[in-house]
């Protein structure tokens, strides 16, 4: 009777273990959509489709790269913390690079090395954890239209408005020619 009693609550603390963690993912995501900070992303390129994992945008943004003089020695693969500002346009920017959790400032997110270019300064080149942006199928082409028109029109503002809180990111809305994707 012990040995089935115990069986049942490791399966009842599994099941709960199941739930807990998606919800509590849902959960930081909403308290950094309500309470973080805003930034705007300009788009680089959008890639709008994968056979795998259906219709979804793959983001990339011009504020992906800065210059560090070394120490430390970044390489492709290593976790890092980029540390936002506004450029004078108002589009997020990378003011700094490092390698351990900033305390002070709540403005900063965990990042990825994509790749090192140079020496001395050299440029790393990073990935945000909100590069993909799904979309609904029959909105798709007309979507991926108006990108390709946006993307050859320099006066046009492409971006992404996320929201940052203590490392955390949540990405908003996409704005393409400054108006709300939705």
């Amino acid at each position: 009777m012990k040995g089935k009693a115990l069986i049942i609550s490791l399966f009842v603390v599994m099941v709960a273990v199941q739930w807990l963690v998606p919800l509590r993912m849902i959960r930081g995501s909403q308290v950094t959509l309500s309470t973080g900070n805003e930034y705007k992303f300009k788009l680089a390129h959008v890639d709008p489709e994968d056979p795998f994992r259906g219709k979804y945008l793959n983001l990339t943004f011009e504020a992906n790269q800065v210059k560090v003089i070394p120490p430390p020695q970044w390489s492709p693969g290593d976790k890092g913390f980029a540390i936002l500002e506004e450029d004078d346009k108002g589009f997020a920017r990378i003011r700094e690079l490092v390698m351990d959790k900033p305390t002070a400032d709540s403005n900063f997110i965990q990042v990825r090395v994509q790749n090192v270019v140079g020496e001395d300064p050299m440029t790393v080149y990073v990935q945000y954890p909100f590069d993909r942006y799904y979309i609904n199928e029959r909105m798709a082409r007309p979507i991926e239209e108006m990108i390709f028109e946006n993307q050859s029109d320099t006066t046009r503002l492409n971006y992404a408005l996320v929201r940052v809180n203590s490392g955390q990111a949540a990405l908003e809305k996409l704005y393409l020619d400054d108006i709300p994707l939705e």
